[in-house]
C-alpha cells in the first residue's frame, strides 16, 4: 500500500464532512446574534490543518508509515468518529450549527433519535 494513501484517505474524509456539514447547514434556525470571528477563525484552522504539513518549516513531523494494524486502526477510528459527528448532527436536527451559538427557538435535544 501507498504509504500516504491513509493520510489522503482521511484527507478525504474530512473534505466529505466539510460539504456535508456545510449543505446541512443551510436548513438550520438562524442564529441569534452573527459569529463572524468564531466562523473565520474555524475556517482558518480547516486551511492550516491541510497547509501547515506541506511547509519546510513543519518538515520535523514524521508522516512515515507505520505497520498495518495501526494504520488500520487510525482509519477505523477515523472514519467512527466521523460518523458519530454525522450522527449527532443529525439528531441536533436543525439546532445544529458550525458555531456553539443559541438558535432563533431553540429547542434542547436530549435523546439521540435523529430528528
Amino acid at each position: 500500500m501507498n504509504p500516504s494513501a491513509p493520510i489522503w484517505f482521511v484527507y478525504a474524509l474530512w473534505l466529505l464532512l466539510i460539504v456535508y456539514l456545510s449543505v446541512s447547514a443551510i436548513a438550520a434556525k438562524p442564529d441569534t446574534e452573527r459569529h463572524l470571528v468564531q466562523s473565520f477563525g474555524l475556517l482558518f484552522a480547516m486551511i492550516a490543518a491541510f497547509l501547515l504539513p506541506r511547509l519546510s518549516l513543519f518538515s520535523f513531523v514524521n508522516f512515515a508509515p507505520v505497520g498495518p494494524v495501526a494504520t488500520g486502526l487510525g482509519l477505523a477510528l477515523a472514519v467512527l468518529g466521523a460518523a458519530f459527528l454525522a450522527w449527532a448532527r443529525q439528531c441536533l436536527g436543525t439546532n445544529w450549527s458550525q458555531t456553539v451559538s443559541a438558535k432563533q427557538v431553540h429547542e434542547l435535544v436530549t435523546t439521540g433519535r435523529i430528528a
